[in-house]
């Protein structure tokens, strides 16, 4: 077997279809968030895509399965995670699909230059570093805290890569959405879709999903929310097809 593809016990199927990830087992496990975003982004075949802070790859294994015409590179600074996404890409023979690059998002206007990409996707750290608590383990510190920049330096560097009416895809933190939503426009980055996500129908917003213009302002479409769970304590018939049934992924 090639070396790229073991060992075979880490290898976990990944949402619907047939599509498989390497995750060993002290990297962070991907979460319901990264299936809801890819199935948030709109699947316009053929553009060039960027994912910025990739983890191991969850969002452009999905996206590559959809958009085969696509050309997708992922970015990751953190070493372990870029090569399990390499990884799982090989085992899904997406290498001519998605290329994963080693490095900081927060340089890649110099290495690539500006106006370079189509639509950009990202599911960031959620937590500001003066505001929370950071994991003393590194793989999950750098999932959840912003160790690696700032979603102000992000937007920055969205803003600098896409091209004038280029998209940007992202899933959050419903209760940092009106910062969220001025720090998008501060760069010239204007909403056209957004939707929140429950837990329960009758529970608050726990995420929210975002959608965002480069240069173009338009009126934002707000759709209806996005609810995981039934009464039942089995998923909603809309978060069960994004998931494939898959049981344990959690917000």
């Amino acid at each position: 077997m090639n070396e790229l593809l073991k060992p075979q016990k880490n290898i976990y199927q990944l949402g619907r279809g047939d599509l498989q990830i390497i995750l060993e087992s002290k990297s962070p496990r991907f979460s319901l968030d990264a299936l809801l975003l890819a199935d948030f982004v709109d699947k316009i075949d053929g553009a060039d895509i960027v994912e910025l802070g990739c983890g191991t790859g969850v969002i452009s294994l999905l996206l590559a399965a959809d958009l085969p015409k696509s050309r997708i590179r992922a970015i990751e600074i953190v070493a372990s995670l870029a090569e399990m996404a390499e990884r799982s890409v090989a085992l899904n023979g997406l290498q001519q699909h998605i290329s994963i690059e080693l490095g900081d998002w927060r340089e890649l206007s110099e290495r690539w230059g500006k106006n370079c990409c189509d639509m950009i996707v990202t599911n960031p750290p959620y937590y500001r570093l003066a505001s929370s608590r950071i994991s003393p383990q590194p793989l999950k510190a750098a999932a959840s805290s912003e160790l690696y920049g700032s979603f102000a330096e992000l937007t920055a560097v969205a803003s600098r890569l896409l091209k004038p009416g280029g998209t940007l895809w992202l899933i959050h933190l419903a209760d940092r959405a009106e910062e969220l939503i001025s720090t998008l426009e501060q760069h010239q980055l204007y909403l056209f879709r957004q939707r929140l996500v429950q837990m329960s129908v009758n529970g608050p917003a726990k995420r929210i999903l975002l959608a965002a213009s480069k240069s173009i302002e338009t009126q934002c479409e707000i759709q209806e929310p996005l609810v995981v769970w039934q009464t039942s304590g089995k998923y909603s018939k809309e978060a069960a097809a994004i998931v494939g049934d898959k049981e344990g992924a959690k917000l």
